[in-house]
Protein backbone atom coordinates (compact mmCIF):
# COMPACT_ATOMS: atom_id res chain seq x y z
CA UNK A 1 0.00 0.00 0.00
CA UNK A 2 1.33 3.40 -0.91
CA UNK A 3 2.06 5.91 1.84
CA UNK A 4 -0.38 8.43 0.38
CA UNK A 5 -3.24 5.89 0.46
CA UNK A 6 -2.58 4.92 4.06
CA UNK A 7 -2.30 8.52 5.27
CA UNK A 8 -5.51 9.52 3.53
CA UNK A 9 -7.52 6.57 4.90
CA UNK A 10 -6.19 7.12 8.41
CA UNK A 11 -7.05 10.82 8.26
CA UNK A 12 -10.50 10.13 6.79
CA UNK A 13 -11.29 7.67 9.59
CA UNK A 14 -10.17 10.17 12.22
CA UNK A 15 -12.30 12.89 10.67
CA UNK A 16 -15.33 10.58 10.52
CA UNK A 17 -14.92 9.72 14.22
CA UNK A 18 -14.44 13.40 15.05
CA UNK A 19 -17.71 14.34 13.28
CA UNK A 20 -19.64 11.54 15.02
CA UNK A 21 -18.41 12.70 18.42
CA UNK A 22 -19.28 16.28 17.55
CA UNK A 23 -22.87 15.31 16.74
CA UNK A 24 -23.25 13.39 20.02
CA UNK A 25 -21.49 15.94 22.27
CA UNK A 26 -21.28 19.32 20.51
CA UNK A 27 -20.37 21.18 23.70
CA UNK A 28 -17.49 18.90 24.58
CA UNK A 29 -15.96 19.14 21.11
CA UNK A 30 -15.52 22.92 21.13
CA UNK A 31 -11.93 22.78 22.38
CA UNK A 32 -10.68 19.67 20.64
CA UNK A 33 -7.37 19.83 18.85
CA UNK A 34 -7.29 19.86 15.03
CA UNK A 35 -6.21 16.87 12.99
CA UNK A 36 -2.47 16.53 12.51
CA UNK A 37 -0.84 15.06 9.41
CA UNK A 38 2.78 15.26 10.48
CA UNK A 39 4.78 12.57 8.73
CA UNK A 40 8.36 11.64 7.98
CA UNK A 41 7.36 10.36 4.51
CA UNK A 42 8.70 12.27 1.52
CA UNK A 43 5.92 14.77 0.66
CA UNK A 44 7.36 15.19 -2.84
CA UNK A 45 6.97 11.52 -3.74
CA UNK A 46 5.23 11.11 -7.10
CA UNK A 47 3.39 8.06 -5.80
CA UNK A 48 1.21 9.98 -3.33
CA UNK A 49 -1.02 11.80 -5.82
CA UNK A 50 -1.09 15.40 -7.08
CA UNK A 51 0.82 17.71 -4.76
CA UNK A 52 -0.08 21.19 -3.52
CA UNK A 53 2.35 23.47 -1.71
CA UNK A 54 0.82 26.13 0.56
CA UNK A 55 2.78 29.39 0.56
CA UNK A 56 1.84 31.77 3.38
CA UNK A 57 3.19 34.15 5.99
CA UNK A 58 3.56 33.26 9.65
CA UNK A 59 1.69 36.35 10.85
CA UNK A 60 -0.19 35.20 13.94
CA UNK A 61 -1.22 31.98 15.72
CA UNK A 62 -4.76 32.45 14.37
CA UNK A 63 -3.57 32.77 10.79
CA UNK A 64 -1.25 29.78 11.10
CA UNK A 65 -4.13 27.68 12.46
CA UNK A 66 -6.42 28.85 9.63
CA UNK A 67 -3.87 27.75 7.04
CA UNK A 68 -3.48 24.38 8.73
CA UNK A 69 -7.24 23.81 8.78
CA UNK A 70 -7.53 24.71 5.10
CA UNK A 71 -4.76 22.23 4.34
CA UNK A 72 -6.58 19.55 6.36
CA UNK A 73 -9.79 20.19 4.45
CA UNK A 74 -8.04 20.00 1.10
CA UNK A 75 -6.32 16.79 2.09
CA UNK A 76 -9.29 14.97 3.61
CA UNK A 77 -12.15 16.21 1.40
CA UNK A 78 -10.23 17.10 -1.75
CA UNK A 79 -7.73 14.25 -1.75
CA UNK A 80 -4.77 16.53 -2.42
CA UNK A 81 -1.28 15.68 -1.24
CA UNK A 82 -0.86 18.98 0.59
CA UNK A 83 2.70 20.04 1.39
CA UNK A 84 2.77 22.21 4.50
CA UNK A 85 5.79 23.26 6.50
CA UNK A 86 3.88 22.69 9.75
CA UNK A 87 3.71 18.99 8.86
CA UNK A 88 6.74 18.24 6.73
CA UNK A 89 9.54 20.60 7.77
CA UNK A 90 11.25 18.52 10.45
CA UNK A 91 13.99 19.67 12.89
CA UNK A 92 17.37 19.69 11.20
CA UNK A 93 15.97 20.05 7.68
CA UNK A 94 17.08 22.80 5.31
CA UNK A 95 14.32 25.45 5.03
CA UNK A 96 15.57 26.89 1.76
CA UNK A 97 15.82 23.47 0.12
CA UNK A 98 12.30 22.66 1.34
CA UNK A 99 10.97 25.83 -0.28
CA UNK A 100 12.93 25.30 -3.50
CA UNK A 101 11.76 21.71 -3.91
CA UNK A 102 8.23 22.57 -2.78
CA UNK A 103 7.73 25.24 -5.43
CA UNK A 104 9.53 23.41 -8.24
CA UNK A 105 8.16 19.90 -7.63
CA UNK A 106 4.53 20.61 -6.70
CA UNK A 107 1.75 20.33 -9.24
CA UNK A 108 0.40 23.64 -8.00
CA UNK A 109 1.04 26.27 -5.32
CA UNK A 110 -1.64 27.97 -3.23
CA UNK A 111 -0.57 31.52 -2.34
CA UNK A 112 -2.45 32.68 0.77
CA UNK A 113 -2.72 36.42 0.22
CA UNK A 114 -2.73 38.93 3.07
CA UNK A 115 -1.27 42.45 3.33
CA UNK A 116 1.60 41.00 5.35
CA UNK A 117 2.34 38.35 2.73
CA UNK A 118 2.29 40.90 -0.08
CA UNK A 119 4.69 43.21 1.77
CA UNK A 120 7.20 40.42 2.41
CA UNK A 121 6.89 38.99 -1.10
CA UNK A 122 7.26 42.33 -2.89
CA UNK A 123 10.24 43.31 -0.72
CA UNK A 124 11.82 39.84 -0.88
CA UNK A 125 11.82 39.66 2.90
CA UNK A 126 12.34 36.44 4.88
CA UNK A 127 11.04 33.03 3.86
CA UNK A 128 8.11 34.52 1.96
CA UNK A 129 10.53 36.67 -0.02
CA UNK A 130 12.67 33.64 -0.83
CA UNK A 131 9.65 31.68 -2.07
CA UNK A 132 8.59 34.74 -4.09
CA UNK A 133 11.97 34.73 -5.82
CA UNK A 134 11.53 31.07 -6.80
CA UNK A 135 7.94 31.59 -7.97
CA UNK A 136 8.72 34.65 -10.08
CA UNK A 137 11.62 32.77 -11.63
CA UNK A 138 9.24 30.03 -12.77
CA UNK A 139 6.73 32.59 -14.03
CA UNK A 140 9.47 34.30 -16.04
CA UNK A 141 10.27 31.02 -17.78
CA UNK A 142 6.61 30.19 -18.47
CA UNK A 143 4.16 32.99 -17.78
CA UNK A 144 1.14 31.18 -19.24
CA UNK A 145 0.68 28.55 -16.57
CA UNK A 146 -2.04 27.83 -14.00
CA UNK A 147 0.21 26.38 -11.34
CA UNK A 148 0.11 29.37 -8.99
CA UNK A 149 -3.29 30.13 -7.48
CA UNK A 150 -3.85 33.17 -5.22
CA UNK A 151 -6.18 32.67 -2.24
CA UNK A 152 -7.38 35.90 -0.64
CA UNK A 153 -7.58 35.58 3.15
CA UNK A 154 -7.68 39.22 4.31
CA UNK A 155 -7.57 42.72 2.92
CA UNK A 156 -8.23 43.50 -0.74
CA UNK A 157 -6.71 41.97 -3.85
CA UNK A 158 -4.64 45.04 -4.74
CA UNK A 159 -3.11 45.23 -1.26
CA UNK A 160 -2.88 41.54 -0.31
CA UNK A 161 -1.73 39.87 -3.54
CA UNK A 162 1.93 40.35 -4.52
CA UNK A 163 2.30 42.46 -7.64
CA UNK A 164 3.56 39.51 -9.70
CA UNK A 165 0.43 37.40 -9.06
CA UNK A 166 -2.30 40.05 -9.38
CA UNK A 167 -3.03 39.14 -13.00
CA UNK A 168 -4.02 35.61 -11.96
CA UNK A 169 -7.65 34.75 -11.13
CA UNK A 170 -7.93 33.70 -7.50
CA UNK A 171 -10.48 32.58 -4.93
CA UNK A 172 -11.83 34.70 -2.08
CA UNK A 173 -11.71 32.84 1.25
CA UNK A 174 -12.16 35.84 3.50
CA UNK A 175 -14.53 35.63 6.42
CA UNK A 176 -15.29 33.06 9.09
CA UNK A 177 -16.74 30.96 7.70
CA UNK A 178 -15.59 31.66 4.17
CA UNK A 179 -17.75 31.07 1.11
CA UNK A 180 -18.17 27.40 0.23
CA UNK A 181 -18.82 28.42 -3.39
CA UNK A 182 -15.38 30.03 -3.51
CA UNK A 183 -13.87 26.91 -1.95
CA UNK A 184 -15.58 24.79 -4.63
CA UNK A 185 -13.99 27.01 -7.28
CA UNK A 186 -10.65 26.00 -5.85
CA UNK A 187 -11.59 22.31 -6.03
CA UNK A 188 -12.85 22.67 -9.59
CA UNK A 189 -9.71 24.27 -10.97
CA UNK A 190 -8.59 22.00 -13.80
CA UNK A 191 -4.94 22.55 -13.02
CA UNK A 192 -5.37 21.21 -9.49
CA UNK A 193 -6.97 17.81 -10.11
CA UNK A 194 -7.48 17.20 -6.43
CA UNK A 195 -8.84 13.70 -6.84
CA UNK A 196 -6.14 11.00 -7.11
CA UNK A 197 -6.94 7.81 -9.02
CA UNK A 198 -7.06 5.62 -5.91
CA UNK A 199 -9.92 7.70 -4.47
CA UNK A 200 -12.18 7.54 -7.49
CA UNK A 201 -13.54 4.10 -6.57
CA UNK A 202 -15.57 5.78 -3.83
CA UNK A 203 -19.08 6.22 -5.27
CA UNK A 204 -19.94 9.25 -3.14
CA UNK A 205 -16.74 10.98 -4.19
CA UNK A 206 -17.44 10.30 -7.87
CA UNK A 207 -20.89 11.84 -7.40
CA UNK A 208 -19.34 14.94 -5.85
CA UNK A 209 -16.89 15.27 -8.74
CA UNK A 210 -19.74 15.02 -11.25
CA UNK A 211 -21.73 17.63 -9.33
CA UNK A 212 -18.76 20.01 -9.34
CA UNK A 213 -18.37 19.61 -13.11
CA UNK A 214 -22.05 20.23 -13.85
CA UNK A 215 -22.61 23.08 -11.44
CA UNK A 216 -22.07 26.54 -12.87
CA UNK A 217 -20.53 28.92 -10.36
CA UNK A 218 -19.74 32.54 -11.32
CA UNK A 219 -16.08 33.57 -11.28
CA UNK A 220 -15.03 35.85 -8.41
CA UNK A 221 -14.94 39.56 -9.13
CA UNK A 222 -12.15 41.85 -8.10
Amino acid sequence: MKVGNALYRKAANRLREHKMKARRNPGQMANTKPLVFATTADPFSTGSGPSALVSYSWESPEHIEWVRRLAEKLRVHGGANVILDQWHLQPGMDRTHFMEKGVSSSNFVLIVCTPGYAAKANNRDGGVGYEAMIITSQLAHQIKQNKFIPVLRSGEWNSSAPIWIQAKVGVDLRGDPYSEKQYELLLRARSIRLFPQHLQSDQSLRSRIKAFRLRRIPLPTR
